[in-house]
């Protein structure tokens, strides 16, 4: 008898042993996958803003977000369409304020070059009388950057002098506001600028 009831608590022990066992594999499991989503979680808030600076609106009620250090791809879109437009359209009278309004939103790393530069071209368009219109074919954005592409029309008075597809690259910064770090022209597609030429004797 006693045998037999020795032998039936050895299993139950037994068997609960297993389960504790078990129980405790659970947890460690539980507990490790735990700790890998707490490490690799993005406790980074997304933000959303309405920029008003610019004199641009978000597209939708939602307006843009940032997050972190990267911004929403129609903020990108948006600020790019804004700083091409002050950069390449403009005539003597309003030269200055186009330019100085990119100007003031240059990141400070390169804000010294770009003023110089700007400076030097508004110089050159008063004293020519130089006039530019840029009007958007497409806009491309990808991360922080843009590639802005259309046709620019530069004039001497009321004289043309070009008429041509041109492309830009644009580079942003986010600290704590949109910061325009690089603006340059890239090299054109050549059958583009043939297709719009062709479009534009129709």
């Amino acid at each position: 008898m006693d045998k037999r009831k020795y032998s039936s608590d050895l299993k139950e022990t037994h068997a609960r042993l297993v389960q504790w066992k078990y129980m405790a594999i659970g947890l460690l499991v539980s507990n490790i996958l735990l700790s890998i989503f707490v490490i690799t979680k993005d406790y980074s808030e997304k933000t959303i803003v309405i920029p008003s600076e610019y004199g641009v609106r978000a597209e939708t009620s939602e307006g843009f977000w940032v997050k972190g250090n990267e911004a929403s791809p129609s903020y990108i879109e948006a600020m790019a369409r804004e700083f091409a437009i002050r950069s390449l359209t403009f005539h003597p009278k309003n030269v200055r304020a186009q330019f100085g309004h990119v100007v003031l939103h240059a990141h400070p790393s390169v804000y010294s070059d770009l003023k110089a530069k700007y400076e030097v071209d508004a110089d050159r368009v008063e004293k020519g009388q130089l006039s530019s219109s840029f009007h958007i074919m497409r806009i491309q954005v990808q991360g922080m950057n843009a590639v802005i592409s259309g046709v620019l029309e530069s004039k001497v008075g009321k004289h043309t002098l070009e008429n041509k597809v041109a492309h830009f690259e644009l580079s942003f910064v986010y600290e704590g506001k949109i910061y325009l770090n690089d603006f340059r022209q890239i090299q054109t597609d050549r059958r583009e600028e043939d297709e719009v030429s062709k479009n534009e004797t129709h």
